[in-house]
């Protein structure tokens, strides 16, 4: 099988980069239509669909890794029990989302510190977005393992054509959102379909690719099994590294209220706007891992993992330098807002990110596809 390392990562760049200038865009319209307070409920909502990936218990990279050491070519039928079995998973664990939010309603005014003059008709209001988000988040969670099967592919390329045409289709419909006069609701409304949209493209992407898939209507216990320890260390590293993520967002929101959150957002983007930007290429390790680690190419597979790690390097080190000495101005230019809280959360942050960066990302994807995912999952635990 021959990796489309280049075209894969330069798709990723390119997708990223679309990304980043509609995220820009986007974010600048939301504070200027919406103002501070509707920004920060739709950071919550955003971070609330976020927690819905806590559900996946690592199946989502276990369908990876079967993909990634070619499965599908050696036991078709198995390669079909286990993203079927992995798939239902993901449906019954959907069914939890619906219970929840609905709790979340009932707790709204604590969730989104509201103020005690909140009028009735805001509270509803919010109660109504969330429970949008939740819908969403219910139909939208089961199709998350077919991107991550595109990745097992290595075929990361078609995955960014889909999400780039994605990204466009959302920036037209916001700009008619608001040249409309809508508000957040019918934003967040068409935002959903088009995610869902997205994940059906993913769907008919794999079924494509793979000549023989299907999607059995069945649960394989004994295939639910042998995926099912891998999956368990996955989900305590992903565990950690969401609550650490999006954890922060609602803390912020119970004790501070929903403004603050947007100022820790703003903040915190520009570090996490880095991390992302190493991932276009960080992100084929894990498919090349384990395709290589199973083929015992291991002299191959040690000139990749250093490699990677001296760019990462390289690069890290200069943006952390710039954010560090710039970011007020960067903050400014990007957002068109001068905040000295945001500035200093912007700085502290870009220090983790390098050290993430640096010392834990690739090594930490190597390791999850090398059957080391047990000494992953006690390193997070501690």
């Amino acid at each position: 099988m021959k990796i489309p390392f280049f075209k894969n990562t330069m798709t990723n760049y390119f997708s990223m980069f679309v990304r980043l200038v509609q995220g820009i865009i986007v974010t600048r319209w939301l504070i200027s239509h919406l103002g501070e307070a509707q920004y920060g409920l739709w950071v919550m909502l955003w971070s609330f669909f976020s927690y819905a990936l806590l559900l996946d218990l690592g199946f989502g990279v276990a369908a990876q890794k079967v993909t990634a050491t070619e499965l599908y070519k050696k036991d078709i039928e198995k390669f079909n029990h286990t993203i079927s079995s992995i798939f239902f998973s993901h449906i019954s664990m959907a069914l939890l989302i619906l219970p929840l939010t609905f709790v979340g309603m009932y707790y709204v005014r604590e969730l989104f510190h509201l103020k005690p003059d909140a009028t009735a008709e805001y509270i509803y209001f919010c109660r109504e977005a969330l429970l949008l988000s939740g819908l969403a988040a219910t139909i939208v969670f089961p199709l998350g393992v077919f991107p991550e099967i595109l990745v097992g592919l290595q075929k990361l390329y078609l995955r960014n054509y889909i999400i780039i045409i994605s990204k466009v289709l959302e920036l037209a419909g916001v700009i008619v959102i608001f040249s409309m006069g809508w508000g957040l609701f019918k934003l967040l409304l068409f935002v959903m379909l088009v995610m869902g949209a997205t994940q059906l493209a993913m769907l008919i992407s794999v079924w494509k690719s793979i000549p023989g898939f299907r999607i059995r209507f069945a649960f394989d216990k004994e295939v639910f099994k042998g995926i099912f320890h891998f999956s368990s260390a996955v989900y305590i590293i992903s565990i950690g590294r969401m609550i650490w993520e999006r954890g922060m967002f609602l803390l912020i929101s119970i004790f501070c209220g929903l403004a603050p959150v947007g100022i820790f957002q703003l903040g915190s983007r520009i570090p996490f706007l880095i991390q992302q930007i190493s991932l276009p290429y960080v992100e084929n390790i894990s498919p090349i891992s384990a395709l290589l680690h199973s083929r015992k190419r291991t002299m191959h597979l040690a000139k990749i993992l250093m490699r990677s790690i001296r760019w990462v390097n390289f690069f890290a080190a200069g943006a952390t330098v710039m954010v560090m000495i710039y970011a007020p101005r960067i903050i400014l230019l990007l957002f068109n807002v001068r905040d000295a809280e945001a500035a200093f959360i912007c700085r502290l942050m870009v220090l983790f990110v390098y050290f993430l960066l640096v010392y834990r990302s690739i090594p930490e994807k190597f390791l999850t596809m090398a059957e080391e995912h047990k000494f992953l999952a006690k390193v997070q635990s501690f």
